[in-house]
């Protein structure tokens, strides 16, 4: 899911030249308008609903960087809160029965940020979305282990687009 339909295709494409015997399925939605559980469960029935879903990467990142919150309008807050905690949080929560429900286990990759253990100013809204999404994975595997595998990854510094609007 992206809400940028050629980065989808493009994506999609890179994985099909790799990997031509697995399936993939693009869909063009903005996280950010998404707003509760029953919206993503809709998505979910609308979009996903005549797949097979063995994996579920659940990463999106929006980050405003050297401005404390105050300066920050009140849409870029909302979209960091939305995207990087309540995306994860409400998709897993849209798609975990799909995933118990398979015949062979299912799993989840979390992608968090090394971010999650650090306090800084300037980016503490980004820092504290980080550490909600690790503390939900974690706290998700304990729940789902006997059917869903659950991996929360805390990446380190990475060269993209982050942080540049």
């Amino acid at each position: 899911m992206s809400r940028d339909a050629g980065k989808i295709a493009y994506r999609l494409q890179e994985l099909r030249d790799k990997y031509p015997n697995i399936e993939t399925l693009g869909v063009e939605a903005d996280l950010a308008n998404l707003t509760t559980v029953a919206e993503y469960q809709a998505l979910v029935r609308e979009k996903l609903s005549h797949i097979d879903i063995a994996l579920l990467v659940l990463n999106a990142g929006v980050m405003q960087t050297g401005v404390y919150l105050e300066q920050n309008s009140d849409a870029d807050v909302e979209s960091t809160m939305a995207v990087n905690g309540l995306h994860v949080a409400f998709l897993a929560k849209a798609l975990i029965g799909r995933l118990r429900e398979r015949v062979n286990r299912s799993g989840i990759i979390i992608v968090s940020s090394g971010l999650a253990n650090v306090v800084s100013p300037g980016i503490a809204t980004y820092c504290a979305t980080k550490a909600m999404v690790t503390s939900f994975g974690v706290g998700l595997h304990y729940e789902e282990h006997d059917k869903v595998d659950v991996l929360v990854w805390e990446a380190g510094p990475a060269m993209t687009g982050l942080g540049h609007g």
